[in-house]
Order: structure tokens, then sequence, then C-alpha cells
């Protein structure tokens, strides 16, 4: 599955680590306008140090889809 995200909320984080338990046979991609973002002001985690964190694959839109997401 593919989630494309403006904002990465609070919310949409634990949503995030919710599904990926509760089925942890399907992979889940993260597709991000601004990978660089901070989670919340003033942490220094941005969005793509959470997802590497907690083992999400992520991009950034402006480099397009990885071809392996597609198989």
């Amino acid at each position: 599955y593919l989630e494309v995200k403006g904002k990465f909320t609070t919310e949409d984080r634990k949503k995030m680590l919710w599904v990926k338990e509760q089925h942890p046979d399907i992979k889940f991609y993260l597709l991000f306008q601004n990978p660089r973002l901070k989670i919340r002001k003033g942490s220094p985690t941005s969005v793509a140090d959470w997802c590497d964190k907690n083992g999400f694959e992520w991009t950034d839109i402006h480099k397009g889809i990885p071809q392996h997401w597609y198989k």
C-alpha cells in the first residue's frame, strides 16, 4: 500500500504503526512531499528519520516512486 503525505501528524504516525502491527504481512510505502520535515516543531527527527526507525520504506515525491515498489 502507498500512503501519500503532505503533513505526517502524530495521529498519522500512530495509525501507521497500528496498521503495520495488525498486518505484518503487508508492505506499506510512504511518499512524502517533504521527507526532511520535522515530526513536530523543535524536534530533531524528520519524517524520513521516523520511517527509517520504524521500518517503513519512503521516498520523496520529487524523486518519484522507486521501481521495486511496483513489484
